[in-house]
């Protein structure tokens, strides 16, 4: 019976486990080529994300009250 049970546990893990190295260069190399490949909006290729700041408020009485502010400071280099 502890076999059974121990076999009920252990089988989705054989089942959906990821044995399949064969292909996997071939999935790396379509992954460089993607990230490679994007294409670069010039008209904001000057600017610098100088700080990120998240302002968050949780009421821990709701389980739902969740409030906040999200600021950022950039500083464009060809902005006389």
């Amino acid at each position: 019976m502890k076999f059974f049970q121990i076999f009920i546990l252990l089988f989705p893990i054989m089942l959906f486990s990821q044995n399949d190295i064969d292909n996997l260069p071939i999935v790396e190399s379509e992954l460089a080529k993607k990230i490679l490949s994007q294409k670069i909006n010039l008209n904001t290729i000057n600017y610098d994300l100088k700080y990120h700041k998240l302002d968050l408020n949780l009421d821990p009485r709701t389980n739902s009250s969740l409030t906040g502010q999200y600021n950022f400071y950039i500083w464009n280099s060809n902005f006389k």
